[in-house]
């Protein structure tokens, strides 16, 4: 079925999750890296990323298998750039940016 596909073929749940999370994705990792750098005031944002930021994980309760990668996905950026560049694009498709 459908569903099991999107939890099972790993293709298909990267395109079912970028999809449908990748706003929340940039959004979530944006502030949790605007958050973290207030306990870490002598690191850039950019530092901080690289140094406390391990990305972003989805695990779908329906979909896990034992002893299985299924229903499980990350992703994360390759840079604090990458991921700040995201969010601006998020802000300019929302027409909030300057």
């Amino acid at each position: 079925s459908f569903e099991e596909a999107q939890y099972s073929d790993e293709s298909v749940l990267k395109t079912h999750t970028d999809d449908r999370y990748s706003i929340q994705r940039v959004l979530y990792s944006y502030s949790l890296i605007k958050w973290l750098a207030s306990f870490y005031k002598n690191e850039t944002e950019a530092q901080v990323f690289e140094n406390h930021f391990g990305g972003i994980y989805y695990a779908y309760v329906r979909g896990c298998h034992t002893g299985t990668c299924r229903g499980l996905y990350a992703r994360t950026w390759k840079s604090w750039q990458e991921l700040e560049n995201a969010f601006k694009k998020i802000l300019k498709d929302l027409q909030i940016a300057d």
